[in-house]
């Protein structure tokens, strides 16, 4: 997936971690703006008050929305720009309705409609100088990865690994994703690691 973003390094500030009722209340967020908007409401956002503490802190996320197997779309950001809490329900809209590469969801996607948040930590510099050992750095199944080249980033969260058979698979993917032959290291690359929390809400079995 490709950012847009500016990116953030390891100064950020590390919010505090979610509980199980911040976890709840960002699923329901998500989900209810698709609804809201669904439904008709010209600006479902302005429901999108009185956010309890912990999500009224500064935060990055990604959201992705699935239809079983197919993905409905994916946006997010990787810089903790605002309030976890409308950052989760902006990012379910525009990965709803404005993802260029799918079409915008339906009503007739809601009751199949998996909603996916990753809750992202801070991006740690991995200090790489060449493609081997950034190969080397990474772990796999818990590391995404942020590739920067000149203007252009792009990034694979931790579930992407879920799609990948090894680390090889991973790094060749992402570098085709920027452009880029696998195994190439060209002048001016930086790239970051980061951890994420992935929450999940599933339609009823």
């Amino acid at each position: 997936m490709m950012s847009q973003t500016s990116v953030a390094t390891s100064d950020q500030q590390i919010i505090s971690p979610l509980t199980d009722d911040d976890r709840h209340e960002l699923l329901t967020l998500a989900r209810r703006v698709i609804c809201d908007s669904l439904a008709g409401s010209a600006d479902p956002l302005t429901q999108v008050v009185d956010l309890p503490p912990r999500l009224r802190e500064a935060g990055a996320c990604f959201v992705s929305l699935r239809r079983s197997p197919d993905l409905l779309g994916s946006v997010g950001t990787l810089d903790p720009v605002r309030a976890i809490g409308l950052d989760a329900a902006e990012h379910a809209l525009s990965a709803a309705f404005a993802d260029p590469r799918v079409p915008a969801v339906t009503a007739d996607d809601l009751a199949d409609l998996t909603v996916e948040i990753s809750v992202l930590g801070p991006l740690v510099p991995t200090g790489a100088t060449s493609y081997a050992q950034l190969g080397q750095l990474l772990e796999p199944g818990v590391d995404g990865l942020v590739v920067r080249r000149d203007s252009l980033r792009v990034t694979f969260l931790p579930a992407v690994w879920e799609d990948t058979r090894d680390v090889n698979d991973f790094l060749a993917l992402l570098w085709r994703k920027a452009g880029m032959t696998p195994g190439d290291w060209p002048s001016g690359i930086n790239t970051w690691t980061y951890r994420a929390e992935t929450l999940l809400d599933r339609p009823p079995s």
